[in-house]
């Protein structure tokens, strides 16, 4: 079998989890190959295609192993081309709706059969030159698939295992019409003496930063008292990660985390949503950072990947979640676009859903 992500990250996250070089995590491809999930004795060989993975635990047990002789082979959609066509029985490619048509077809040539695991409610492929742009190169070929023929080919994993059914509440009621379950594990796990979803409603100012960008040094004080909180709680900075809409306010929450006197907090991971998908941790602190007057909110509010750009912020959080930002410019309309234009609606019913279970802190 073969298995495939877009990125050397992406393949590393689908072999090994959070696995350290001691501990598989469980669940993952490692933990059955080290005999430690179930009934699983150790036999499941893996090979790790292509030298460019930076994971320690991928890099000591996969790396050099004989791609001959593995059950499972991992490699990059790129790294699938060295193989000859239908070289395998199954290829499965892991967040398939990040990855572009022509890549989904490198991996299709390598097997005789293709398994597409996604989720097209989330962020489409990169494109470049138009990051923002509905465009069809920004269509995968699992959102192609799921558009023409939709459950005739596919199956939904109903059940999350991530996030507490706070944090799950409102994302399966705006993107998955209230058909996913939350597991019994992680129903109801917190961080003790910390509600495990809260929005804090800031009255900042967005400042234009390097190119189209923005920052916010209002909500930036805010994210880093809410980190400070967390950390007050006894949760490892590593556990922690920020989500900026911007890139100019994730330099900024970085430069005001520098000053911060607490061990390890330089391992606090700070980027954009973008950087995010895939990815999770304990806490998330979201800064949409936009504040301004006029209600306008620039990408956020565009209809084609708003809604996914959000799913993907407010469903990377497995025990806390705090979601910073100036509310009323969020739910507005923005003066140049139409509510048909817009999905400022879809923030105004998440201040709504905050606001009925009193989960929203004022900070103006």
């Amino acid at each position: 079998m073969l298995v495939t992500a877009h990125s050397n990250q992406a393949v590393d996250n689908l072999l090994v989890g959070d696995s350290t070089l001691e501990t598989p995590d469980s669940g993952t491809l490692h933990a059955f190959a080290a005999g430690r999930e179930g009934d699983a004795d150790g036999g499941l060989s893996i090979a790790r295609v292509g030298g460019n993975s930076k994971n320690p635990v991928v890099r000591r047990e996969y790396g050099t192993a004989s791609v001959a002789n593995a059950d499972v082979v991992a490699a990059t959609t790129s790294g699938a081309a060295s193989f000859d066509t239908d070289e395998f029985d199954v290829a499965v490619v892991d967040e398939a709706t990040q990855v572009s048509r022509p890549a989904t077809a490198i991996v299709l040539d390598s097997a005789r059969k293709l398994v597409l695991s996604g989720d097209h409610r989330q962020l489409p492929p990169y494109a470049a030159s138009e990051p923002d742009a509905d465009t069809d190169r920004r269509v995968s070929w699992f959102e192609t698939l799921m558009d023409r023929y939709g459950s005739a080919v596919s199956v939904l994993l109903g059940r999350q295992y991530r996030m507490h059914e706070a944090i799950a509440s409102f994302p399966n009621d705006a993107f998955y019409d209230g058909d996913l379950e939350t597991a019994a594990r992680n129903r109801d796990w917190c961080i003790d003496g910390l509600e495990p979803l809260v929005g804090v409603d800031v009255d900042g100012e967005e400042r234009p930063a390097s190119g189209e960008s923005y920052a916010n040094p209002a909500e930036a004080d805010a994210v880093v008292e809410a980190i400070e909180r967390l950390l007050a709680h006894g949760v490892a900075p590593a556990d922690v990660g920020v989500i900026a809409a911007y890139r100019g306010q994730v330099e900024l929450v970085r430069r005001r985390l520098a000053a911060v006197d607490a061990a390890d907090v330089d391992r606090v991971t700070v980027d954009t949503v973008d950087s995010f998908q895939g990815g999770e941790r304990e806490a998330i602190v979201v800064s949409f950072v936009r504040s301004n007057d006029d209600g306008r909110s620039g990408f956020l509010e565009r209809p084609g990947v708003g809604p996914r750009r959000l799913n993907v912020a407010l469903t990377r959080a497995r025990k806390r979640l705090v979601l910073v930002g100036d509310w009323t410019t969020l739910s507005a309309v923005g003066p140049d676009r139409t509510s048909s234009e817009s999905c400022a609606g879809l923030y105004d019913d998440l201040r709504e859903r905050l606001a009925d279970a009193d989960r929203l802190r004022d900070r103006r």
